[in-house]
């Protein structure tokens, strides 16, 4: 292992914070992190509310250069009132059902007419 030269007149090499000489970082004053005060906790840890792994909360969307930028407020617009009409189509046909347009239509009326009766 090769010895550190130190300048003329000096023993070896410089002199480290904490006293430490061979420069492997070590216990120094000051250095770690701060400690609480006795008898409190610096937060809670509670746990996470449950969440569908199914279900998307944070959602990447990838375009091509054409497209341009989605920070846009007409590009976020648009992308936005797409996911919102995509949400209400999935509730509307899980309210309605049906496996064919015309038979959610034929629903759709049905349940309309339900509530306007009510």
């Amino acid at each position: 292992m090769a010895k550190q030269l130190g300048l003329p007149g000096t023993e070896g090499a410089p002199r480290r914070a904490g006293g430490n000489t061979t420069g492997h970082g070590g216990k120094r004053p000051g250095a770690g992190r701060k400690r609480a005060r006795p008898g409190r906790a610096r937060g809670t840890h509670r746990a996470r509310p449950f969440h569908d792994r199914r279900l998307p909360v944070h959602v990447v969307l990838r375009v091509t250069p054409e497209v341009g930028r989605l920070r846009r407020h007409k590009a976020y617009a648009a992308v936005r009132l797409a996911m919102v009409a995509l949400v209400l189509a999935d509730a509307l046909l899980e309210k309605t059902g049906g496996d064919s347009l015309a038979e959610v239509k034929r629903n759709l009326a049905a349940t309309l007419a339900a509530q306007h009766a009510y």
